[in-house]
């Protein structure tokens, strides 16, 4: 049985405003080089980042979460999420990274794949849960082990000529 879809148009227009904050952040100034697609919904990545000329930057899984920043000890994503989208990475030869937009303060952090999580244990939708799919393996970082974009040079995009 397939799961039922629960993301409404304003969550992918919430997921598309923090990919191009992130964006801004990170690729300035060669965001006008640089164009975001978005991918199938069974993707492990909501968006692919590429230059004009068709040469792949990165992938981007962006999280909109209702918190503030170190709200919490940690910050997750699902643990299968998480090494699907190591997987492509790999595959593809494309850098990954996981951007969490925490809406209460407009704050976002992130992490290349690369950065493994710092635990791992059952979690997710826990309170308001809506199917047995909710509560699944979580990967966990601390926030002392992701990068706030505020604090943050830009990651490094090289420049093609």
């Amino acid at each position: 049985m397939a799961r039922q879809q629960y993301e409404k148009e304003e969550d992918l227009t919430n997921e598309r405003i923090a990919a191009e904050k992130w964006l801004n952040d990170q690729v300035y100034p060669l965001i006008d080089e640089c164009e975001m697609i978005k991918l199938d919904d069974k993707a492990p990545a909501d968006f692919l980042i590429k230059y004009v000329n068709g040469k792949p930057i990165c992938l981007l899984e962006i999280k909109c979460r209702n918190m503030s920043y170190f709200q919490y000890d940690t910050i997750m994503v699902s643990r299968q999420k998480y090494e699907n989208l190591v997987r492509l990475s790999k595959e593809k030869q494309i850098p990954a990274y996981i951007v969490w937009h925490l809406k209460n303060d407009d704050s976002m952090v992130f992490t290349d794949v690369k950065n493994k999580f710092d635990q791992s244990k059952i979690g997710g939708r826990t309170v308001d849960t809506r199917d047995a799919w909710d509560i699944e393996e979580m990967a966990h970082w601390s926030f002392l082990n992701v990068d706030a974009t505020s604090d943050t040079d830009a990651i490094g995009f090289e420049v093609l000529k």
